[in-house]
Parts: C-alpha cells; structure tokens; sequence
C-alpha cells in the first residue's frame, strides 16, 4: 500500500511539472451553448469622425495642395441623445474660409478651409460584460467592446473578427475605454473593420476618393493593412467591411483593472477572449439594446483572429483554443493573422541574453517585469515565489511593480519615468532613454540560469527548443511556467496561420516565427503556416505600424500568395463550406 501510494505521488508530480499541450490551470467545462442573457450590455455608442479639408499653398514653392484632417470619436447613448450631439458638433464646426492657424494651431502651412465634413456616422460600437473564468477556475466577469455596421449600412453583418491587442499598462489604453487613442490604437484600427459607409463628398473634390474610400482617420485605404490589402487590391466597395469585431478588454483592465493581468499566460487569454467571442455574437444577435441598429450575420459567414505583439501571441492562441474545444464550426473559424507575437517566452528570454552578451540594452526593458509578473500572478508553477526571487533589489525600488499594477502608466511612460530616475541619479541601471541591460534587471541567480541555458542551446533553441528541467526550483519553476506558454507546441493546426514578423524586431524577435515554424511544421507538416517577413529594419513599435498598413516591403516566404489568402480568409466571398474540423482542408 505504501509502495503504491508512493508510485501515484512520483506520478502526481510528473504530471504537475511536465507541461503536456496546455498543461496549466482547470478552467472548468466550456460552455456548449452561451446565453446572452448571462452577460449584459452597459453601453451604446455611434462612431464618427469630423474632416476638413483645405485648399493650401506653399508660401515659398506655391504649389496647391490639399489638406486633409480626420477626428474619430463615440457618441455615446449613457451621455445624451446621439443625433443631439452630432447636431451639436456640426454647429460648432469650423466653417467655409475659416483660416487654417483657427482650425489647427500646429499646421505652419497657408490656406483656408475648403469644406468641412462632420459627424458622419462611421460604425455602431456596443460595451459590454460577460462571465469568464479566472486562473483559479472561479467565474469572473469581464469586459469587451463589440463594432458592427449602422442600421442603414447593409442587410446583413459579413463575418467576425476577433481582435486582440496589443500590450498595455496603462488601463486607459483598454479597448472599452474608446475615450483615449482612439485614432492611434491597434484596437482603433481593427473596430473599423465593422465601418464601410460610403460618404458624400460633398463641397470635397471626388478625386479625394482615392485617398481612402471612407476616409479612416490616418490609415486611409490601408484599412485592410493587418491583412494585406495593399492600394491596388483595396476594394473601393466598403460592403465589403460590414463585419461584427470583438475586441476583448483582457482580464486586469477594463472593469477588471483591480485585478492582476494574467500576462502570456496564454491558454487562460485565449479561453476569456473566446468567451467574448460567444457572448459578443450572441449579444449581437439577440439582445435588446442592438435590435435597432443590428443585421443577421449571413448563413455562411466568417470568423478568424487578429492581432499584433502580445496581441499576435494571443491571436494564435485564440486559434488553438477554438480548434482543441470543438468550436471551429459553431465559430465558422478560418485562420489567424499575427504580428510580431511572442509565442515562445524561452527563446524571447534566450534572444535578451544573446543582446546582453552583446552589450545591447533592451529598447522595452518594462517586457521583463510584465513577463515574470504575469507567471507570478497566475501561473501555478510560480505560486510560491515573489518578485525579490527574480529581480534585482535597485530595480525593485524603481517602483516598477506598483507601476505595473496601479495601471496608470503606459510603457512609454514607463520608460520616460526610468529615464529621468537616471538622469537625477536615482538608479544606475537605466540610461536616460529607460533602456538597460538584463544582467541588471535580474538578479545574479536568476540570470545566470539563464546564461547558461543560452550557452548550452545557442545554436537549437528557435528551432529544436530547449529541454525541460529535471526538476522543481526558484529558477526551474519559471522555467517550467514560461515554457507552458510557448504555443508553438503540442497542437497540430486544422487551419491556416499567417505570420508576419520584422527581422529587425528587438522587443519581440523574429526567433519566435522561426520557433514556430519549425515546431508547427515539425508536428503538422509544412503547409500550415504562411510567413511574411519584414526586411523595413524597424524595431517593433515601427513594424507594427507597417503590420496595419501591409507595406509592400513585406517579403514574402510562404507558398500562399498574401493577397490571395487575404481574400479567402478575410471577409471574402467564398462561403463558410460547413466542414467540421476532421474534414477541413487546407486547400482552397
């Protein structure tokens, strides 16, 4: 009886540490069915945007031209009467002849304003809150906003996009709170997706049509950029983008943000952003607050996952969590489109070291304590281990870990706060840009583990991988909890993943799509994945901007063309073929 129960404990322990696919938390049974009536709806909202135009001309060369000014805002229905505030903004708009110095105080350039263009509705958006689970397997209700076409737009919703964003500290930066980085933001960027209303031109030359046909604000034509479409395969026929986009808040922002943000734990991100998913659609479909304004998503419609940075990690996952759950066919899923994701946290660690050898600092150095920060909080290999274990004491009392759970810091800021520190002589291991070195950051222990790593598997890591520890400890344990993240393993792909990557990216490096290919091929066989490489040489702030516009410098590796997989695996006119999984295939 001893021998045996010895023999369950040995089996016991084998399985806590050895991470099997997903091989972290219980997250309970998933739903088969969701009933909107288990989430709710908190708000409602009308996109829209003003633009100007003026006629301008250069005071030295006097060649004319036209300036263009686009503002993208919500008008929300908790804040009044939304044709009340469009009236509002279009009476207070500046009007015809209106010097150009009264409209924008930074232009230099001289002119008047030709037309003015206001408060044109764009897109519906809807907030709302949905049960999910937590790392400990208890419900939680989280938050999400939803995009969808105008009543008048169209007869029927198109497809469904999954956008997932990008890393943030800040909770201001969440996608519900639409009140900030609208225009600039990657979740900005992707709700436009539901939009496509063709625009009068009004007093506005039509030959201003081929700057963008419904004039996004910044991306223009380019509005398809995450997916490829380039000026000359844009569609001019925005029907094309009536589509549903969920954009989940993550748990730890939104009206979660006293909550600790799970980050890279990548199976418990991608089981709250399907459940958004779900609740979204069916809130969509039968809730009363969108029966004004909603159409039927058409029988064969769509849905595929989309994101950069963090958000291309949990765009993947997303995608494998939808397959191995059996909800490819309620879902209609057809692929992933990732930027620029960290899908391997060991070979993103093993890169920082190779940049440490090298004497480089890192540009984002906030990526570290976020990564260990987000095994801390909710990994269960790490759950008897503190920050101090990890970290050096001087980079501790920067105030970093209070910074990282106040949430009111960007990364940017982040890096702005570290960078006077070193210039009032507070810290010494930051420069006055908030860069450092990561033999700095970790503590001696902690990087010397992996060092040595680095030394032993320099040559295999984004390829073959590296081995697991042996056994549990301080270091082995952050081992294990990284490496339960890395979702370039253990699953074989029923769909197409298209991967984009800067080979110039320093934050999250092109060893991650290497790892990737190789482990998927190695486990589904080539075929699955389409890789696209960027050769700009921008770092990875600047590649994603040309991840949303699909510059035409992304060099092409996969055997699928990227326009061609675009127009099958975006919102394209070939219909959802109704195949389960078992019997999906990978030609089109």
């Amino acid at each position: 009886m001893r021998r045996l129960l010895f023999s369950l404990m040995v089996l016991a322990f084998i399985v806590m540490t050895v991470p099997q696919s997903w091989a972290q938390g219980n997250f309970g049974n998933i739903p088969k069915k969701v009933n909107y009536r288990d989430a709710r709806i908190t708000d409602v909202g009308a996109v829209a945007f003003d633009m100007m135009a003026w006629e301008c001309e250069d005071s030295i060369t006097h060649v004319k031209d036209t300036l263009i000014t686009t503002e993208r805002y919500v008008l929300w229905e908790s804040k009044g009467d939304i044709e009340q505030q469009a009236k509002a903004r279009r009476f207070n708009a500046p009007k015809l002849g209106t010097p150009i110095k009264d409209v924008i105080s930074t232009t230099k350039r001289k002119g008047s304003l030709k037309a003015g263009w206001l408060a044109q509705y764009e897109y519906m958006v809807f907030k709302y809150e949905y049960p999910s689970v937590d790392a400990e397997g208890n419900q939680v209700m989280l938050s999400s906003i939803a995009a969808c076409p105008t009543a008048s737009d169209t007869k029927e919703t198109r497809d469904v996009v999954i956008g997932t964003h990008i890393t943030i500290t800040s909770n201001a930066e969440c996608p519900s709170n639409t009140n900030t980085g609208f225009t600039e933001s990657d979740w900005g960027i992707l709700m436009s997706l539901a939009g496509g209303k063709k625009i009068k031109l009004g007093a506005v030359s039509n030959t201003l049509f081929a700057i963008g046909s419904y004039l996004l604000p910044g991306i223009g034509p380019y509005i398809w950029g995450g997916f490829g479409i380039a000026m000359e395969v844009y569609s001019a026929e925005p029907s094309n983008n009536y589509n549903l986009v969920i954009m989940p808040d993550y748990e730890g922002y939104g009206n979660t943000s006293n909550r600790s943000h799970p980050y890279l734990y990548q199976e418990l991100t991608a089981r709250q952003v399907v459940d958004a998913t779900r609740y979204g659609i069916d809130l969509y479909n039968h809730a009363d607050q969108t029966k004004s304004f909603r159409h039927p998503l058409r029988s064969n419609f769509r849905t595929m996952s989309c994101g950069y940075s963090q958000g291309g990690s949990v765009a993947l996952a997303t995608h494998r969590f939808i397959e191995q759950n059996g909800l490819t066919d309620e879902l209609h899923f057809v692929g992933s489109i990732c930027g620029d994701g960290p899908y391997d946290p060991i070979s993103t660690l093993m890169y920082y070291v190779q940049r440490d050898l090298d004497n480089k600092k890192m540009s984002m150095a906030v990526v570290l304590p976020l990564i260990i920060k987000g095994m801390l909080d909710s990994n269960p290999y790490m759950k008897t281990h503190k920050a101090e274990d990890y970290f050096t004491q001087e980079f501790l009392n920067t105030g970093i870990m209070n910074w990282l759970n106040n949430k009111q810091m960007t990364t940017d800021e982040i890096a702005e706060k570290w960078g006077q520190m070193a210039k009032n002589g507070e810290t010494t291991i930051f420069d006055t840009n908030g860069k450092a070195l990561m033999r700095d950051i970790m503590n001696e222990q902690c990087y010397n583990y992996f060092l040595a790593l680095y030394n032993q598997y320099q040559n295999v890591y984004s390829t073959q991988g590296i081995p697991l520890p042996e056994h549990r400890g301080v270091m082995e344990d952050l081992h294990f909890a990284l490496a339960s993240n890395d979702i370039t393993t253990g699953w074989i792909p029923q769909h197409t993943i298209m991967l984009f990557h800067s080979n110039s990216d320093t934050v999250v490096p092109y060893d991650n799509l290497t790892k990737a290919e190789n482990s998927i091929n190695a486990e589904a066989g080539s075929g699955w994945i389409s890789i696209h490489k960027s050769t700009l040489g921008h770092d990875h702030v600047d590649s994603g901007t040309d991840f949303f516009k699909a510059d035409d410098n992304w060099e092409l590796l996969g055997k699928l063309d990227l326009r061609i997989f675009t127009a099958k695996h975006k919102l394209c006119d070939l219909p959802w073929n109704g195949q389960t999984t078992s019997s999906m295939s990978n030609n089109w």
